[in-house]
């Protein structure tokens, strides 16, 4: 159990680390290979007064990556759901009634106050 729960974390954190990293990446790819994506890849090409330089391909990729993060974002809370279902059907309730009583014998008090008896007094001389 305590390796599921380490393995389960790992991947978490894996998962947002990576998610946390898709955009940057593109912009990274874009920034070093801007002319080659200028030359092959802008829809812009015939129009040079537009000045697009293959924006118009890191804005199509950066979109379909924001799609992929809404849709494994929708994905990651159904999991996260479904771990927290199982996580709670699998908890039980430890009550009090359950545990079986124990009787002790009775005790017996064998102490006595004498508070109405007699006050001693001195021997008068």
């Amino acid at each position: 159990m305590k390796r599921l729960k380490q393995g389960i974390l790992w991947i978490t954190i894996l998962g947002s680390l990576l998610y946390s990293l898709a955009l940057p990446v593109i912009w990274l790819d874009y920034q070093v290979n801007k002319d080659f994506i200028a030359k092959v890849f802008c829809i812009n090409k015939d129009k040079p007064e537009l000045k697009c330089n293959g924006k118009c391909y890191l804005a199509k990729k950066l979109k379909k990556a924001k799609k992929q993060q809404e849709d494994q974002t929708a994905e990651l809370r159904q999991v996260s759901l479904a771990l927290a279902v199982t996580a709670l059907a699998t908890f039980t309730f430890n009550t009090f009634a359950e545990e079986p009583l124990q009787h002790f014998g009775e005790v017996n008090n064998l102490y006595n106050f004498h508070f109405l008896s007699e006050i001693f007094h001195p021997p008068i001389v």
